[in-house]
């Protein structure tokens, strides 16, 4: 298999669910604003200030991606954080 990699950078306006804490077990819902090669700009729909996110701190992040046909299949984007 060959992994082909590209930078990128995206306005978008993305329904997504962040998941993170222990076990990320603690669920947010919000919409990613801005993707980039380092970087992902979220909006969080959390109005009581439950979470709190730290700068190099690790969530899980799925993104809702639009479908334009009933055929279409899951896909799997994988991003690897640079040290």
């Amino acid at each position: 298999m060959q992994i082909h990699e590209e930078r990128f950078s995206a306005v978008v306006e993305l329904p997504c669910k962040i998941f993170c804490g222990p076990d990320s077990l603690l669920e947010i819902a919000g919409t990613a604003l801005n993707i980039g090669p380092a970087s992902v700009r979220l909006q969080l729909d959390t109005a009581d200030g439950a979470w709190h996110p730290l700068v190099g701190e690790s969530i899980r992040l799925e993104l809702l991606l639009p479908v334009k046909s009933a055929r279409a299949k899951a896909k799997y984007l994988s991003v690897a954080r640079g040290e």
